[in-house]
């Protein structure tokens, strides 16, 4: 896991630290927050098991970024993520260790990073997630001083391992390319909110498209033998280095 890409990625939205400003107490910008001292703020993640699941993330946030002279020097990071779960149920208050969005608000974090869907795009519709996502950020918005941060998943975060890949890569393409229009179109929604397309980042947009299409695919034919168990849905395996050689 190239865990310090992924650090890389977020250092680089909280750099340039300055004075402390009044975010968190006024609504102002997201670029605000990210050039102001980190120090006392609260950061939520919320999200399914690429939130919850993410160790690898958290630790260095804390023993890196969050370390004497680090520029997330005093700052809290709180795991609000609830592996499996779905956008729609959190919005619907269902969510594990009580992660729900409700619950969320009352943080009143300083800023959220959401990364919620791939549980999602296997059974809703583009169309719902976005409602969703837009019933997120709304709440967030009216009912917190704080930025959001939308975080597109990223497959590789999560602790769970898989070993075959269902492909039928029109669809799974088709999946991911619309997870990924959900989330950029909320660019420039708000001053207050803001797009982190990590896949991209710290695979490239190629490879990371293609990365979040299988994982997308994978879970949905898992679903699908877990309904048919007596059925094999199962095409062929590709392993994940094969599958990663063709791009």
């Amino acid at each position: 896991m190239n865990w310090w890409k992924l650090g890389l990625a977020f250092s680089l939205i909280f750099s340039l630290p300055l004075p402390v400003s009044s975010f968190g107490k006024t609504d102002e910008s997201i670029q605000t927050f990210y050039q102001s001292s980190k120090s006392g703020r609260l950061i939520n993640f919320v999200g399914d098991s690429t939130t919850e699941a993410a160790q690898g993330l958290y630790e260095q946030l804390a023993e890196i970024y969050g370390a004497p002279g680090g520029i997330l020097e005093g700052a809290r990071i709180r795991n609000r993520g609830s592996s499996g779960n779905t956008l729609h149920h959190f919005v619907n208050q269902i969510a594990t260790h009580g992660n729900t969005l409700d619950n969320v608000i009352q943080d009143q974090a300083d800023l959220y990073v959401v990364s919620y869907g791939i549980n999602d795009i296997r059974e809703s519709s583009p169309t719902q997630i976005k409602a969703d996502l837009k019933l997120v950020v709304d709440r967030l918005l009216k009912e917190t001083h704080g930025g959001v941060l939308l975080r597109i998943p990223n497959p590789f975060l999560s602790v769970h391992r898989w070993s075959y890949i269902h492909l039928d890569i029109e669809n799974a393409q088709l999946y991911s390319d619309q997870l990924w229009d959900v989330y950029h179109s909320f660019r420039d929604y708000d001053p207050r909110v803001d797009i982190l397309d990590i896949p991209s980042l710290v695979f490239g947009v190629r490879l990371g498209r293609s990365i979040l299409s299988c994982r997308i695919q994978s879970i949905r034919m898992k679903q699908a033998t877990e309904r048919s168990p007596m059925q094999s849905l199962r095409k062929y395996p590709v392993s994940w280095s094969s599958r990663i050689q063709r791009l």
